[in-house]
């Protein structure tokens, strides 16, 4: 949270020297009101709507400063120029506020909608969108209302007119664009197929970016999940989780542990969102260790890891961090289900032997047990009937004999023991001496060997089953390549299961990949309603096909550098890093808006290319300054944001650095082209 926080800080103060360096220190003083406005509007908001403050929501105050500024950037520019033109300050911000009051409400609005799909989501992510769709929109509101209802009068007061001459290298790159733009007017058929040969192109690197939908969490903390055969005792599984834990506090070894919490039988209460509680079993065992620090719980971690692996071989071991999902990202599960018990175990264990094989793999386990000597009781009905036994009452004198039953309850003080009966230990594991076992019929005491007939056969300790169908899963992870990777290296192993099973049964694939794909499937259904607001909102500010269709023609322009930054950096794309594509449709969006309506106010009092040329230059400044807030503004949270934030500000970074040259190309050639 301190590290957001400072983040937001670092991102307000870079904002502000970017502005005072291109615009001067009175404009950018006017322009850097929107953001503490905006956030005190937005945490009012916040606490009615019940959105806390937390990483995500801060997260979002720092996405939105670029829109923010935009708003305010836009107002301050053009009361400014009206200023130089000789205008009043009265009459240069009612002009303003006149000409920008809905077209930067219209913006705004296509702007959020573009986070619709963040509100339909379920879960973690669901909740991890809705505080960042929720707050982005907050603040564009709070900037939309501080804009044109207190910016004008804080630009009356403290802007002047200046002489026409400007700043010598804001003057170059102004001069330079209104020649280039001049030129790449009549070749508006060769830039929009080059633009969108790029997209391809771009896009074609999202292949080369691993895939992670959460990254693991900074916790000062790891887990051990500590799995013995199943059938084991829970003494036995005690024993050996108390030599693990005796390991693990020895400082001269593990130096970064604080204390440990162990769980035997059992995974203990889920303190954490996206904790997984091991199975309630005697053969399990779960154990928490804290460290001195995030980075000790890494290296901590690993010679953990190591230790199990050489001094408890027996055991299946998984040492792993949370997740800051609700699911641990890179898990691959492949479930197989149908009736035969045995060719699932033949199947479960060549998929198994696929696991091993999958490089750097850190673990892999199933959750059947080992094929152990199991009794059966067939009831003889006819004896029973005759001799007044039920099938319960064969089942309670069995249950008494392996586990006991209690009868009463010794009480001294404020101690209460159970008084159970059950056969002596050496009696237990004789099928005669069960046989010999006798149980009150009618009118009469009748042996068990009258009423049923026992066998010994070899069966699974555990088999699982899912809408009452026979199931093995077995998961895995690796340590240096993605789920799909890992999926990849199990496919040829897996078509030839399928292959081999038959229709009748089925391999399914879970964990990571699946959970990714409910979410991005939810998503692309949200795209559909908030592609209709966008329309709606476009439609009735420019009451134009055309227009709305070059709009809209500029939202692939995004996919240009967010690929290659996420690519060139080493991030992956995670959850976070679509939203921050989603954020990136919002500001492309609003630039072309602002960009078409000046053509169209400038197409009123002179010819359609010099309206052209001359809207371009007018929004060179605001779109360049816009992107460049955003960009900076983004830089502490993509060098010191976490794996959380760091993927989602690179692609942003990435995303703006090439889609902001292109658009202010693509959108004057196209509109010069279509009309």
């Amino acid at each position: 949270m301190n590290g957001a926080l400072l983040n937001v800080g670092q991102t307000f103060v870079v904002v502000l020297l970017v502005m005072i360096l291109f615009m001067g220190v009175r404009e950018a003083l006017v322009v850097s009101t929107i953001v503490p406005l905006s956030i005190m509007f937005a945490l009012i908001a916040m606490k009615l709507i019940g959105v806390s403050i937390e990483q995500i929501s801060i997260a979002a105050v720092i996405i939105s400063l670029g829109l923010l500024v935009d708003n305010g950037v836009v107002m301050v520019e053009d009361i400014q120029r009206q200023l130089n033109e000789g205008k009043p300050p009265k009459t240069a911000a009612l002009s303003a506020g006149k000409q920008f009051f809905i077209l930067l409400g219209v913006a705004s609005i296509t702007t959020v909608s573009a986070f619709i799909p963040m509100f339909i989501l379920e879960g973690t992510a669901g909740e991890f969108a809705f505080s960042l769709g929720a707050v982005v929109g907050l603040m564009l509101l709070g900037s939309w209302l501080t804009a044109h209802y207190i910016m004008p009068y804080l630009c009356m007061l403290l802007l002047r007119g200046k002489p026409k001459s400007v700043d010598a290298k804001k003057g170059f790159l102004l001069r330079s664009y209104s020649v280039a733009i001049s030129k790449a007017l009549t070749l508006g058929i060769l830039i929009i197929p080059v633009a969108y040969g790029l997209v391809i192109l771009a896009s074609s690197l999202f292949g080369a970016v691993k895939s992670e939908q959460f990254p693991l969490s900074e916790r000062a903390e790891y887990l051990i999940y500590f799995n013995m055969p199943k059938g084991t005792s829970i003494a036995e599984t005690e024993k050996n989780t108390l030599d693990v834990v005796k390991w693990l506090n020895d400082t001269s070894v593990n130096p970064e542990v604080v204390n440990t919490t162990a769980f035997v039988g059992s995974g203990g209460p889920r303190f954490y969102l996206a904790l997984s509680p091991a199975d309630t079993n005697p053969a399990t065992a779960f154990i928490l260790v804290n460290t001195n620090g995030f980075e000790g719980a890494v290296p901590a971690a690993e010679r953990a890891r190591r230790y199990l692996t050489e001094q408890h071989p027996e055991a299946q071991t998984r040492v792993t961090r949370l997740s800051m999902g609700d699911s641990e990202s890179g898990i691959v599960e492949v479930k197989i289900s149908r009736p035969d018990a045995d060719t699932l175990l033949k199947s479960a264990q060549t998929v198994e032997a696929a696991f091993a094989d999958v490089p750097d793999i850190t673990f892999y386990e199933n959750d059947r047990g080992n094929k152990v000597l199991k009794l059966t009781a067939d009831i003889l009905q006819s004896n029973a009937r005759e001799l007044g036994v039920t099938s319960q009452s064969v089942a309670n004198a069995m249950d008494m004999f392996f586990t006991g039953k209690e009868l009463s309850t010794y009480r001294e003080g404020d101690k209460s023991i159970p008084i159970s009966i059950r056969a002596g230990e050496s009696f237990r594991d004789s099928l005669e001496d069960l046989g010999d076992f006798y149980l009150g019929g009618t009118s009469q005491l009748v042996s068990l060997n009258e009423v049923a007939h026992f066998d010994a056969v070899m069966g699974l300790s555990q088999l699982r089953r899912e809408n009452q169908i026979r199931q093995i899963k077995i998961s895995g992870k690796s340590d240096t390549l993605s789920a799909y990777e890992v999926l990849a290296n199990l496919q040829p192993v897996l078509d030839a299961v399928q292959l081999e099973l038959g229709s009748q049964y089925a391999v399914e694939i879970g964990g990571e990949i699946a959970n990714a794909s409910k979410t991005n499937s939810i998503l692309a259904a949200g795209l559909l309603p908030a592609l209709i607001v966008m329309l709606i909102a476009l439609t009735f500010q420019f009451n134009s096909i055309r227009r709305v269709g070059l709009i809209l023609m500029t939202i692939p322009l995004v996919a240009i550098g967010a690929p290659a930054g996420l690519w060139l950096l080493g991030q992956p794309l995670s959850f976070f890093s679509i939203l921050g594509m989603l954020s990136l449709m919002g500001i492309v969006i609003n630039n072309a808006i602002v960009q078409i309506d000046q053509i169209d106010i400038e197409w009123q009092s002179r010819p359609l290319r010099d309206a052209i040329i001359n809207a371009a230059e007018q929004r060179f400044s605001p779109i360049l300054l816009t992107s460049m807030t955003t960009i900076l503004g983004l830089m502490p949270m993509a060098l010191s944001g976490g794996a959380l934030f760091e993927p989602m500000a690179t692609l942003m970074i990435g995303g703006l650095l090439f889609a902001t040259p292109v658009s202010l190309f693509f959108v004057p050639s196209a509109y010069y082209l279509f009309f």
